[in-house]
């Protein structure tokens, strides 16, 4: 029962979490002053704990090739999901390719320094240089 509990409330707090980043995702640059540091701060730090932390690290034990190509696939899925469904095409599918190197280079930094925080921090700059690029 205790376990039932948990994985809801895991399960609600992720699904929680996307609607409010589709959410500001929709304001586009409306607000940016929230926008910004959910992009650069909040994101990687939650996207790095859930699928290095949590997948990666449970994984890697059992098959370090499992765990990185399920992570990097889910973290990839995350970022495209959105737009094959609401869109519904799943063309945008294909968009999962972008994001797959990422995934690689933050599970492999990851597991090379032995902290999380090497590949929040790195997911972090990656995603100040795009909102960067964006913004120019």
């Amino acid at each position: 029962m205790s376990g039932d509990i948990e994985t809801f409330s895991y399960n609600t707090s992720v699904s929680a979490f996307m609607i409010c980043i589709n959410e500001l995702t929709a304001l586009k640059c409306r607000n940016r002053q929230i926008l910004e540091p959910i992009v650069v701060l909040l994101a990687p730090f939650v996207e790095e704990v859930l699928f290095r932390g949590l997948v990666f690290g449970c994984l890697r034990e059992k098959s370090r090739i499992f765990a990185y190509i399920l992570s990097c696939a889910l973290f990839a899925f995350l970022h495209v999901w959105t737009a094959a469904v609401s869109n519904w095409d799943l063309g945008y599918l294909i968009l999962m390719l972008q994001y797959l190197v990422p995934g690689l280079v933050f599970a492999w930094a990851y597991e090379h320094s032995g902290t999380l925080w090497t590949s929040i921090l790195l997911h972090m700059l990656v995603n100040a240089l795009s909102l960067f690029t964006i913004a120019s």
